[in-house]
């Protein structure tokens, strides 16, 4: 087992316990949000059924990685194609509802702009699939510290408690970021902020890093902030993005106010 999948079974059963004050079943919704587009993801989630095993909460997960690597995909050639870009820019691409996130994108994903013709929004849509079907993507994080032993790392995790968000109307988009994600369980929503990683593919040294960020700029701005508020040492990392990547450092996301230990 390597690298984000160690960890990505490790914080499993923590993260589930979060939430068993929820219903038997309800909806985990992904959200990524930018000033050109948004993305939400839905999927059903059973935290009181205990046959809701990991096998299920893979399919949950992977449901998330691939909404989130469209994503950051989409930001990606939004950045860097002017004509996307200035579609974009007069009316956001938006693709909402897409439950599961299972099959090839369609007409009713996109909500495209009234008055575009049918050839266009077809050619458009290619684009889109051609996006969905990127098979990699890169996500960037601030690292706050480099660890030999797992149990040095854990505590230094632990001692950065208040950098965790408080759960405070945790559901608008954050116009500090250029594009914004979160994930909403029936316990509670979340960004991305305090996990621990292998550093590289074996089982150590250990890495804490604050959250997973789209956009490079976001990332340097969290570490400009970190730095200039707490005096801590911080390094931008680029991270190749997958499934086992997101549930390791969601398994390990808490707010603050709603655990025992925070």
């Amino acid at each position: 087992m390597k690298g984000p999948q160690l960890l990505a079974s490790m914080g499993l059963a923590a993260y589930l316990a979060l939430s068993r004050s929820a219903e038997a079943s309800c909806e985990c919704v992904l959200v990524v949000e930018g000033a050109d587009f948004r993305a939400r993801c839905y999927q059903t989630c059973g935290y009181e059924d205990t046959s809701y095993s990991e096998v299920a909460w893979r399919g949950v997960t992977e449901c998330h990685a691939r909404a989130l690597r469209f994503a950051a995909n989409l930001w990606k050639r939004l950045q860097h194609d002017p004509a996307f870009r200035s579609l974009a820019g007069r009316t956001p691409l938006i693709f909402e509802p897409v439950y599961g996130w299972s099959d090839t994108l369609g007409r009713h994903d996109w909500q495209a702009p009234p008055g575009l013709r049918p050839a266009t929004v077809d050619s458009l849509l290619g684009v889109f699939r051609e996006i969905d079907r990127a098979r990699s993507a890169t996500v960037f994080t601030v690292r706050l510290g480099l660890f030999v032993e797992r149990s040095r790392a854990e505590a230094r995790w632990r001692d950065l408690h208040d950098l965790r968000p408080p759960n405070e109307n945790p559901d608008y988009r954050d116009p500090a970021f250029t594009v914004d994600w979160r994930l909403s369980t029936c316990a509670y929503t979340a960004r991305p902020n305090l996990f621990v990683l292998p550093d590289g593919a074996g089982a150590g040294p250990w890495r804490v890093c604050y959250g997973l960020f789209l956009d490079r700029g976001d990332a340097a701005r969290a570490a400009y902030r970190l730095r200039r508020a707490r005096r801590m040492s911080t390094v931008i990392q680029a991270l190749p993005f997958s499934r086992d990547l997101l549930q390791a450092a969601v398994s390990q996301w808490h707010v603050r106010g709603m655990t025992d230990t925070d």
